[in-house]
């Protein structure tokens, strides 16, 4: 799945939650929030995607669990808290969502509001 970013919007932080700055990006790649049967904790999904979500705002035990799903008997994952900075958060679900590590790499840094390391290296093989 390639998976694409729009440039990050400074002021669509709500400050919801200790993850609402990763909860937005959830929301604008078209994963909807479902509450699990945890108080605290709500479960991310898309249909189109093999990856899970899992955001826990419980006081004192903040963390987000990112599962990406291999099959039907694999998968792998990622556990991070409140102390990831935001934008290795987005590095990290990027890398998850997208097979191509170019894709990948493109939409965080489209995500991040940065320039692609990718497209530099393109540009300055084309140079050659």
């Amino acid at each position: 799945m390639a998976t694409s970013a729009t440039p990050p919007d400074p002021n669509r932080h709500t400050g919801r939650g200790l993850f609402a700055r990763l909860e937005d990006e959830l929301a604008e790649l078209g994963f909807e929030p479902s509450a699990d049967s945890l108080p605290g904790h709500t479960v991310y999904t898309a249909t189109d995607s093999q990856v899970l979500v899992t955001v826990t705002d419980e006081p004192g035990r903040a963390h987000v669990q990112l599962t990406v799903r291999c099959g039907s008997a694999t998968a792998w994952g990622l556990d991070w808290t409140t102390r990831m900075p935001h934008v290795k958060q987005l590095v990290a679900l990027y890398l998850a969502l997208n097979d191509d590590p170019v894709a990948a790499i493109d939409a965080a840094a489209a995500a991040i509001g940065i320039d692609s390391p990718a497209q530099a290296i393109r540009h300055f093989s084309a140079a050659d």
